[in-house]
């Protein structure tokens, strides 16, 4: 017998957790595929560009507040215990683990802090311009006397060139043990991030 569960136990996770993971996995796959779409397939600076850019920031936008709620939510519930395996990897799955968190805040938040434009949360919330911003007019560019033609280059070259190839690689690694040890190991590493289920099978 199973039954639904909602947060996380020692074998597996909860309804809670694996809707925000795949919500903020999505989230990240589409915004890709949508401005990679637009720089390879859009005419620039024209009406449909300069839309699937907005579409874009807002969904970047957005998708922090998904991380910041898997943060929290896995801060108050227990993890699950780690699959069998050696020490190392053990410790290679946390620091995966901790770097794709420090990316997926990194990656959108630096791409608002180099947008010159206006932002919507969820589509609906406009957000100004981090450049029009109090933190940035005060801090950043009165306090440490930062310009924003300096500062946009900066987060632009984390969001645009660093921020792809690191994430993509923290994806590649995290996807590729969750098919190892479901494909050669054959235990519920995959399965439980999937099906929120509870189960006696722990293995």
């Amino acid at each position: 017998m199973s039954s639904i569960s909602i947060t996380n136990t020692r074998d597996g996770y909860g309804l809670i957790a694996i809707t925000l993971h795949w919500i903020v996995a999505a989230a990240f796959i589409v915004n890709y595929a949508l401005i990679y779409w637009t720089q390879w397939y859009v005419e620039p600076r024209t009406e449909e560009y300069f839309g699937l850019l907005s579409t874009h920031t807002a969904i970047g936008v957005s998708v922090v507040v998904f991380v910041f709620l898997r943060v929290i939510s896995r801060w108050m519930q227990p993890v699950p215990e780690d699959a069998p395996g050696t020490r190392l990897e053990h410790l290679g799955a946390h620091a995966v683990h901790i770097l794709l968190y420090i990316a997926m805040f990194v990656t959108p938040l630096t791409g608002y802090f180099g947008q010159g434009g206006p932002s919507q949360l969820f589509f609906a919330i406009e957000i100004p311009s981090f450049q029009n911003t109090w933190l940035f007019q005060t801090v950043i560019d009165g306090g440490l006397g930062i310009s924003w033609e300096s500062w946009e280059g900066v987060m632009d070259y984390i969001h645009k060139t660093i921020a792809p190839w690191v994430v993509g690689l923290l994806i590649l690694a995290h996807a590729g043990a969750a098919l190892f040890h479901h494909v050669v190991r054959r235990d519920r590493v995959l399965i439980r991030m999937i099906d929120p289920r509870k189960s006696s099978n722990s293995s």
